[in-house]
């Protein structure tokens, strides 16, 4: 699935921009192939991040997880206008495509494997009730 977004995606990009498809149905299809390959693989990006911290850290680890991403890709354009100095223009959307796929992969690939993990509650941790007699670490 991660290798989506780097292969199917920039060879569709690329084609558009080589001029191989004409037609709407052409195009059409190719944004579909686009939408389903690319996107798909983000849909389970925030169950992911929600499991991904523990309880305590879950709301600003999502937080942080969702948005920084958004805020660095947010720059694209400036980053095609950089690449667009380097190869044709209309090439650099599949070329950042191929960028992120590979980012995507390294990031899965340095994640946590979770296929044997027993998913439960977590233990409780007993806290005193007086935050006075509670040790800090």
């Amino acid at each position: 699935m991660r290798v989506g977004i780097g292969v199917p995606c920039a060879a569709a990009f690329g084609t558009i921009s080589a001029g191989w498809w004409t037609g709407f149905g052409s195009v059409l299809a190719l944004t579909a192939v686009i939408r389903l390959a690319g996107a798909s693989a983000f849909a389970v990006t925030p169950s992911y991040l929600c499991e991904r911290f523990p309880s305590a850290l879950r709301g600003s680890g999502f937080g942080l997880g969702y948005s920084t991403p958004l805020v660095l890709t947010s720059f694209y354009a400036y980053y095609q206008t950089w690449l667009g100095a380097i190869l044709p223009h209309g090439y650099t959307a599949s070329a950042l495509l191929v960028l992120g796929g590979a980012l995507v992969l390294i990031g899965a690939l340095l994640g946590p494997e979770s296929r044997t993990v027993e998913f439960g509650a977590e233990p409780a941790v007993a806290h005193p009730a007086n935050p006075a007699q509670r040790q800090n670490p």
